[in-house]
């Protein structure tokens, strides 16, 4: 059987986990099977991070002969996709950007990195040392673990010329704003020259004190600094056309988010996913199902090419940010909703459930639908239809804060294709908007606007009456 090497990869990049077979070197004649980690390298194979204690690693010191196992998805259905990978796991010496790549795709291994596999008391540096855990087993070292008591006495010294520094600025700035009330007193200045000094003086206080805490950096995310544009990246950003996503297969397509530092990702990670959404990625975008795909406007794939190196796929096939439709499948539970999905064409079908939106949608539109302005808050659409009809828009139907307008006139829409938005639109030329704002963001607006008037009212009211009080002493005097 011919091996199909662009799905070994594949599979390969769907995952984090796999189930690593050795030659057990206690019980010799058995196998011994571990899930650990991997992040594939430049050239797709397999990266460990594997501890001197484990097991697995003593019987691989003996027998290098290995097999990894990587399923794809969770489950162990029969028909889910899998590759078994036959041959030696050798040891490897990551540099700094190798060790950056296996940290970017499994962070939690920072802390076996950084600590190694010694358990006792070890220095590390001229001034760093690691205690170690306190646990009465012997290693490899021959030592148990052992409290280490640390006294740090350059800390306090530290701290204590800061606080002779902070005396004496502060002693300055009671000077300044001493020297500044007495010449007020002897009236060589007036008031307003006063009230600059003194603003002068707090802000001489308070920022170099800021600024110990709070910095620039601290504004600039580090992930943001680690994560540079590809050649694949760049060309895709070529394409200037809005709405359309891109799927990246170089890196774990769910677990990573970096793709969406540039692209509108078909991927991604969040802790809190919507669950439509989830069970898409579970049901069709593991498997690629090329329906699904373009249905989410996947306009481009990412991809490794022989060399190693990402690259650019352009997807001809999408279906664009909107279209009309010619058929309806009526679903009454999500269940056959979902279902349905992998027996349509989605270019010219919709799955909707009408007993759910309680609608008859319109059939026999066609027309061009264009994506003129796309923000993460507005989209707008320009469309010309021969007769009404039903759209499908690619965008993650969300009912609570999105309101739909056709030439400026709200409308409703519905939710359609499972997690997509649709909308029925009358024949002609017309402009339809989405606009999203919060849920009670009109109340809240108004109270800030009332708060913020009240002040300024406040504010008015106490310069007229200072004004007044003034005229009326220049008046008795």
């Amino acid at each position: 059987m011919k091996v199909d090497y662009s799905e070994v990869r594949r599979l390969l990049r769907l995952g984090a986990l796999g189930a690593l077979g050795t030659h057990s070197a206690s019980v010799e004649g058995y196998p011994f099977v571990s899930n650990v980690p991997y992040v594939l390298d430049g050239c797709c194979r397999p990266l460990f991070l594997l501890s001197g204690l484990a097991e697995h690693t003593r019987n691989l010191l003996a027998d290098p002969r290995a097999s990894l196992l990587v399923l794809e998805g969770e489950g162990g259905r029969l028909d889910q996709g899998r590759v078994t990978l036959l041959g030696r796991v050798l040891p490897a010496t990551l540099d700094e950007a190798a060790q950056a790549r296996y940290l970017r795709y499994q962070p939690q291994a920072a802390d076996y990195l950084a600590l190694g596999d010694w358990h006792g008391q070890m220095r590390i540096g001229p001034r760093s040392w690691y205690s170690g855990a306190p646990e009465p087993d012997r290693f490899k070292h021959d030592a148990s673990g052992r409290a280490l008591l640390v006294t740090i006495e350059a800390a306090a010294a530290e701290r204590a010329a800061v606080m002779r520094a902070d005396a004496w600025r502060s002693l300055v700035m009671i000077l300044l704003a001493a020297g500044g009330v007495a010449l007020f007193a002897l009236r060589r200045i007036n008031k307003y020259v006063l009230t600059a000094l003194l603003a002068a003086v707090m802000l001489l206080d308070l920022v170099p004190v800021d600024l110990r805490f709070i910095s620039h950096d601290n504004f600039i995310s580090a992930r943001r600094n680690q994560v540079t544009a590809t050649a694949a990246d760049k060309a895709i950003m070529a394409d200037k056309e809005p709405g359309f996503r891109v799927f990246n297969l170089t890196v774990s397509p769910f677990q990573d988010a970096t793709t969406s530092y540039f692209h509108r990702s078909v991927g991604g990670y969040h802790g809190a996913k919507l669950a439509r959404y989830q069970d898409l990625i579970e049901r069709y975008l593991t498997s690629m199902d090329e329906g699904v795909l373009d249905m989410l406007n996947t306009r481009y794939l990412i991809r490794f090419d022989p060399a190693g190196q990402p690259v650019a796929e352009l997807r001809a096939t999408a279906n664009g940010p909107a279209w009309f439709v010619q058929e309806v499948v009526d679903a009454d539970t999500p269940q056959k909703e979902i279902d349905a999905l992998g027996r349509i064409d989605t270019k010219t079908a919709a799955v909707i459930n009408t007993r759910e939106f309680d609608i008859r949608p319109l059939i026999g539109g066609e027309g061009e639908i264009r994506l003129e302005e796309y923000r993460p808050n507005y989209l707008r659409y320009e469309y010309t239809a021969t007769a009404p009809g039903t759209a499908i828009f690619s965008e993650i139907y969300y009912k609570d804060g999105w309101t739909a307008y056709i030439d400026g006139i709200e409308t409703p829409y519905f939710r359609a294709d499972y997690l997509l938005r649709g909308m029925e639109l009358p024949a002609g030329t017309h402009t339809v908007e989405w606009r999203f704002r919060a849920p009670g963001w009109n109340v809240a607006e108004g109270v800030t606007l009332a708060s913020s008037l009240a002040i300024l009212a406040g504010i008015i009211a106490t310069v007229i009456l200072v004004l007044r009080h003034e005229r009326r002493q220049k008046t008795q005097a």
